[in-house]
């Protein structure tokens, strides 16, 4: 096998991994592409991918994103993913930045509008949220991650009839994703339903046991 075919069978297999949630097993498998081609900056950016969920491996994941950066600094989703990281790092103000570059470069991007919405979360900037939210849902009416801030924008305002219709339809479309579960559990118990909640963020976990939202709103 020569040095292409092997890294792109690497590349493959780590992205099947990725897809599925299994960062830890996915991040291996980039490595070893990245060992032929260390400047590869699709497996730079999928390593920080895998690396920023996994506990306390942000400062991580910053360094290699800025490595995907330095090779290609005009990617709007590189510029997406460091925004998310730096909300882990709880670097406010520069997330804003890499999210405002983000979009600048691709308006048309569904992960750049999703990256500014979640700065706008965090800030607790519920209204702009939710229209950035709508932003990227125009874009793409079925995308889990715009729809889940959309939910938890229209929950943080108080309006929780259309928070729970909005669940509805997430939970139609896609019963096993463990955000949208998470969601839910949230909802219901903002409502005072703790049995119906404690229900969703169980089944969260049966999804993706190592969902710190949902266990947070087991406790």
């Amino acid at each position: 096998m020569n040095d292409s075919s092997g890294k792109n069978a690497a590349v493959m297999h780590a992205t099947l991994l990725m897809e599925q949630g299994r960062y830890a097993e996915a991040e291996g498998r980039f490595r070893e592409a990245l060992g032929e081609d260390p400047g590869d900056p699709i497996s730079l950016h999928n390593l920080a991918f895998c690396q920023y969920p996994q506990p306390a491996r942000s400062d991580e994941a910053e360094r290699t994103i800025l490595a995907a950066l330095a090779e290609n600094p005009d990617d709007a989703d590189h510029h997406g993913l460091h925004a998310l990281i730096l909300l882990d790092l709880e670097r406010i103000a520069e997330a804003r930045s890499a999210a405002v570059r983000a979009l600048e470069l691709a308006p048309s991007s569904v992960f750049a509008h999703n990256a500014m919405t979640a700065v706008l979360l965090h800030a607790k900037e519920w209204p702009e949220a939710e229209a950035q939210a709508r932003k990227a849902l125009a874009l793409d009416a079925d995308d889990p991650a715009a729809a889940n801030h959309l939910a938890l924008a229209l929950r943080m305002q108080g309006r929780h009839e259309e928070n729970a219709a909005q669940i509805r339809g997430m939970l139609a479309r896609d019963p096993e994703d463990a955000a949208t579960h998470v969601s839910a559990g949230w909802s219901e118990l903002q409502a005072g339903r703790a049995a119906k909640a404690e229900e969703h963020f169980r089944e969260a976990l049966r999804i993706d046991p190592d969902d710190d939202y949902a266990r947070a709103g087991l406790l």
